[in-house]
């Protein structure tokens, strides 16, 4: 059993509950993950040892921002899955993002429209995004073998021992920060 404390209050549970499963058990609904001892779990995440615990739910900052990189992140899988190319996040202006696809110039409106319905498709099933914490040489490999060199050389360049290789329908890339652990999280967009 481990201890954790939620606003000065203790509770046991059983050591490997899933962050998901504690949530259905206390009945906390709207949660994207929990912070644990200062750091950021998905709801996938198995509790290992006790400490102070906090809930995230979807509307607070940290969960908006983990629903963003969900949303990033099935925009990337739409694209690669529809066009067989990469994208690039250049940056935000005002609430967007400004986004460029590698290989193509422009993107006309029966595009975003191809986008837009494959984002909505893979929400409305509910699609898992797969997270695999690996060794960052192992990471490293991985990339340079789906000819990502950027990412493979950024990766490579981590202090950390290990790297996370986020997975959604076949499509592997790498994000900075945790994110949702399906698709339908994102309610909107």
């Amino acid at each position: 059993m481990i201890n954790l404390t939620v606003n000065n209050q203790t509770f046991q549970v059983n050591k490997w509950t899933s962050v998901k499963q504690l949530s259905k058990m206390h009945q906390v609904n709207d949660v994207v993950g929990c912070i644990l001892n200062g750091k950021v779990h998905d709801l996938n995440y198995q509790l290992k040892q006790s400490g102070a615990f906090q809930w995230i739910f979807k509307d607070s900052a940290i969960g908006k921002l983990m629903k963003e990189r969900t949303l990033i992140f099935l925009f990337i899988t739409a694209v690669r899955t529809l066009f067989n190319t990469d994208v690039c996040v250049r940056h935000t202006i005002a609430s967007g993002l400004y986004i460029t696809l590698n290989d193509r110039e422009s993107v006309s409106e029966d595009d975003l429209q191809l986008i837009k319905n494959k984002m909505k498709n893979m929400i409305h099933n509910d699609v898992p995004i797969e997270r695999h914490v690996v060794l960052k040489e192992e990471a490293v490999a991985h990339f340079e073998a789906l000819n990502r060199f950027d990412l493979a050389k950024l990766l490579s360049q981590r202090t950390s021992p290990t790297s996370s290789i986020y997975r959604c329908e076949n499509i592997d890339d790498y994000f900075y920060g945790v994110m949702c652990t399906h698709a339908a999280m994102v309610d909107e967009f």
